[in-house]
């Protein structure tokens, strides 16, 4: 069970952007298959499994009983109106992740749900042409915002809380409005009101940077053209005269197709670079909102709820896929880390696992543990490198101690 209020915030917080980003993935086979998106069903069933689960986790500790809920949130989407095999998978899919999640003591609200989702919404306009997917992402940058301020609210002291409180009820409701204009305007206008909007705002600019890139994208099309003519030959006045009549139909023909190609291109760029400067736009206001109104690293570093950074430089470096699977299995990779990662899996087999809201100290304490943990808080808080002997001597008296 989890009696910590922060761990319990930033879990529930977690499961609903990544049950976003889940629903953003299957998106397609509802479009492609059965020719609908249940957009706002999924997202209602998603917010009570969300409350439903985070009541659970409450309460008890075992895993069981998320397996027992399954069948039944299975049924809470077939009533909802989803086909029965998309509501299966999703309860499946929902299910296991929130498991994984309350088994991950890492716990984090990190931004990259928001840049995940900004790509899928953005692939999904295009391909959909609608518009209420935008919304999806208004709501994952309003979760991350108010996982991250209401996680911290927990754990703050109290003068510090009702001021926080504050500053989160005037943001949410400016979200909110903001969000709620801007989805009835399109839901209204489509997105007419959108390129309206941009346009009168930074009109200029927008229409030299349309008319470079389509010249620019242009040029490769007309060269391919110029080389690929060859010298005419001198030919009969009638059989110049049947061709002039060909290829003037043939020339109006396809003046009409490079007219409707040119618009639609432009239409694309305009749409596409819209989206671009609304997830930049949104990005700012979130690293604002958080640079402005979270608490201080110190308010925070002795609560359960520690924000790991210490990541390896070289992750920058490492292609999509290993990203994606390093998003969705947190196995730490630096050696300490790792080590007593392992140590934790395999002393929860054997019942004397570390609860959510314990730090490591308590645990080592309550199943009698002998170890000095300095290399790991190096590794974890300080950044801080350490020698082979350190880690060796840590690993022998991991090894040493009896499941």
């Amino acid at each position: 069970m989890i009696k910590n209020n922060s761990v319990l915030i930033t879990l529930t917080a977690q499961f609903l952007s990544e049950g976003i980003l889940v629903f953003l993935l299957f998106s397609p086979v509802f479009y492609y298959y059965y020719d609908w998106i249940p957009y706002w069903s999924y997202l209602f069933v998603l917010l009570f499994i969300a409350f439903f689960f985070m009541v659970l986790s409450r309460f008890t500790k075992q895993f069981f009983w998320y397996i027992v809920a399954a069948p039944f949130l299975c049924v809470l989407y077939i009533l909802a109106g989803l086909p029965m095999v998309p509501s299966a998978a999703f309860a499946v899919v929902l299910t296991w992740r929130y498991s994984k999640l309350r088994d991950d003591v890492y716990l984090e609200i990190s931004i990259k749900y928001f840049q995940w989702t900004a790509v899928l919404v953005a692939v999904l306009t295009f391909s959909y042409n609608n518009w209420e997917v935008v919304g999806f992402l208004l709501l994952q940058l309003f979760i991350i915002i108010f996982g991250h301020m209401a996680s911290n609210a927990a754990i703050v002291s109290r003068d510090k809380r009702s001021a926080l409180i504050k500053k989160l009820g005037l943001i949410l409701s400016g979200m909110i409005l903001v969000g709620s204009t801007a989805l009835v305007l399109l839901k209204v206008y489509g997105v007419n009101v959108f390129l309206l909007f941009w346009s009168s705002v930074i009109v200029p600019i927008w229409d030299l940077v349309v008319t470079v890139i389509a010249f620019v994208a242009s040029l490769p099309i007309y060269l391919f053209e110029l080389l690929n003519i060859e010298p005419s030959e001198i030919q009969d006045s009638e059989d110049e005269q049947e061709m002039n009549t060909g290829s003037n139909a043939d020339t109006l023909r396809h003046t009409i197709d490079d007219n409707s190609s040119t618009d639609a291109f432009i239409s694309f760029v305009y749409i596409l670079l819209g989206a671009i400067l609304l997830a930049i736009l949104l990005i700012y206001v979130y690293r604002t909102i958080r640079r402005r109104f979270m608490t201080d690293e110190s308010d925070t570093q002795s609560s359960a709820l520690v924000t790991y950074t210490a990541e390896n430089a070289g992750k920058d470096k490492q292609n999509v896929f290993t990203k994606l699977n390093r998003f969705f299995n947190r196995q730490p990779s630096h050696p300490v880390r790792k080590m007593i990662f392992q140590f934790e899996r395999k002393a929860e087999k054997t019942g004397n696992g570390r609860e959510p809201s314990e730090t490591l100290q308590e645990w080592f304490k309550r199943v009698s543990l002998d170890v000095d943990v300095s290399a790991y808080e190096k590794v974890r808080y300080g950044e801080v490198d350490v020698s082979e002997t350190e880690i060796k001597q840590l690993r022998e008296a991991l090894n040493a101690w009896e499941f």
